[in-house]
């Protein structure tokens, strides 16, 4: 691998590739002869300590930091506090979606509620005249439920098949970027849950327009303008 260092561009013999995940993966590891040598650099910003079978990180960390910490000024942190951390920056980050997620269904109920709720009006003589030819109010309710059932169902598959290629395209970019690859899972029982989910809140939104065209009286229906 050819570098630019302090003394020019110079070979170097890559003895490995690790995965690392200080500095977005964008590191390169090298001895301190090399390092002086061609990169000037003296000081030492991270240390990596591998525990020995045996003993515990907790008193290793507490050792070190009652030998060295305070004159050193060193932060000691270990892998499962990093762990934790990166954990609970990706759990407020899907948080934030999950708000984002129930603000974008309250919205998708109320588009489904002023659809229907216009489809009744325009449809009013079209459901009287099913009322007047014997069609009862329970099939009328069940018949709206039918149509919004067939929009949740709808538009949770647009939904899904949207979120799939989004998902698949930011990971593809954090691949890229990170320097590392990452697996992509589909979430089998995640797209199932969607459509259910979906298509309920399409029912529940249904339910007042439902009604409404269920409660149409025959007489005042087929007289609607």
């Amino acid at each position: 691998m050819r570098l630019s260092t302090r003394r020019g561009e110079k070979d170097f013999h890559v003895a490995a590739i690790i995965v690392d995940y200080y500095n977005q993966g964008l590191t390169i590891h090298g001895s301190w002869d090399d390092m002086r040598r061609y990169f000037k650099l003296n000081d030492v910003s991270v240390f990596l300590v591998k525990v020995a079978p045996g003993y515990s990180p907790e008193d290793v960390s507490e050792d070190i930091d009652r030998v060295y910490g305070k004159r050193r000024r060193l932060t000691l942190e270990s892998n499962e506090a990093l762990r934790n951390q990166a954990l609970q920056l990706m759990a407020q980050v899907f948080g934030m979606f999950d708000v984002v997620v129930v603000i974008a269904m309250v919205v998708a109920a109320m588009g489904v509620v002023n659809t229907l709720t216009m489809n009744v009006l325009e449809r009013t003589r079209e459901i009287g005249m099913l009322r007047g030819l014997g069609m009862t109010r329970r099939q009328v309710a069940k018949m709206v439920l039918a149509e919004a059932a067939l929009m949740g169902l709808i538009g949770g598959a647009f939904g899904t098949v949207f979120g799939i290629f989004t998902s698949r395209a930011a990971l593809a970019a954090m691949t890229a970027k990170q320097g590392y690859e990452l697996t992509y899972v589909l979430p089998r029982a995640g797209i199932v849950a969607s459509l259910v989910i979906s298509v309920v809140i399409s029912q529940l939104a249904a339910l007042w327009p439902a009604r409404r065209a269920a409660g149409l009286v025959v007489i005042d229906a087929l007289s609607y303008e």
